[in-house]
């Protein structure tokens, strides 16, 4: 149908790139980007879904070549299931990294919460997530608070406003 009506879609497009190094003649395909991108870096790994990572790895995996692919993702943030992403790719590649002597890095520290934002997220997901990582539950990794305390008196944290549900005076309504 979409041939047809001459439309192309990321999908096709993926497939088409992909079919393209897997045919004769994909090689020299392959030559050339590898000798263009020595380095691959792939951030929010956990939406490649797996026609993405069989390019990927034929490009910065196989082959006599030494070259060099840094993934970042965390599969608790995957949003992308609708376009195939998920985390038994994710999985499967971290093993793979494991498997070739790459290092597996687990980042947990954030920079941009106050400790007792990250506290309450900590008790609120540690129930969510897994305590084991499977195909079909990313594991729990508690947050670090990277941020250092805050003066006396600053308005940081989290706060519980009460707001009536049902007001006929105007100043005891919030907006």
């Amino acid at each position: 149908y979409k041939e047809r009506a001459g439309l192309y879609d990321y999908e096709d497009m993926l497939k088409d790139v992909c079919d393209a190094i897997s045919a004769p003649g994909g090689d020299a395909i392959i030559a050339q980007l590898r000798a263009r991108f020595r380095v691959c870096i792939i951030d929010e790994f956990q939406d490649t879904d797996d026609t993405q990572w069989e390019i990927f790895s034929r490009l910065f995996v196989d082959g006599p070549d030494e070259h060099r692919l840094f993934v970042v993702g965390d599969p608790k943030q995957s949003i992308y299931r609708f376009r195939r992403a998920d985390i038994v790719t994710y999985r499967r590649v971290k093993q793979i990294i494991a498997d070739c002597g790459g290092e597996i890095l687990t980042l947990s520290t954030n920079f941009r919460s106050q400790a007792n934002l990250i506290d309450w997220v900590n008790t609120l997901f540690a129930g969510v997530f897994a305590e084991e990582e499977s195909d079909k539950v990313p594991q729990f990794v508690a947050m670090d608070a990277g941020r250092g305390g805050v003066e006396q008196g600053e308005f940081v944290g989290l706060h519980r406003l009460e707001v009536p549900k049902i007001s006929n005076n105007r100043e005891q309504t919030a907006y």
